[in-house]
């Protein structure tokens, strides 16, 4: 992961995240890149837990009572 910092859209300093994840194409490397804000960072990590969170709950309630997920 790299980071930057853009001044450009106003006084305040906003800082990003590059993040990157490689895919193998055909014999090669291709690189697929995405760029997030550190609020849609906390956000999408956010959203991943409540669909965690979500399967627990649904895992829990198939099995039978007495048996421990923690």
């Amino acid at each position: 992961m790299d980071g930057l910092t853009d001044t450009e859209l106003g006084d305040e300093a906003h800082e990003w995240e590059v993040v990157s994840r490689p895919v193998t194409f055909k014999k090669g490397r291709k690189v697929r890149g995405e760029v997030l804000r550190l609020e849609e960072e906390k956000h999408e990590v956010e959203r991943r837990l409540a669909f965690v969170q979500r399967e627990l709950e649904q895992t829990r309630a198939k099995l039978p009572r007495g048996m421990s997920t923690s």
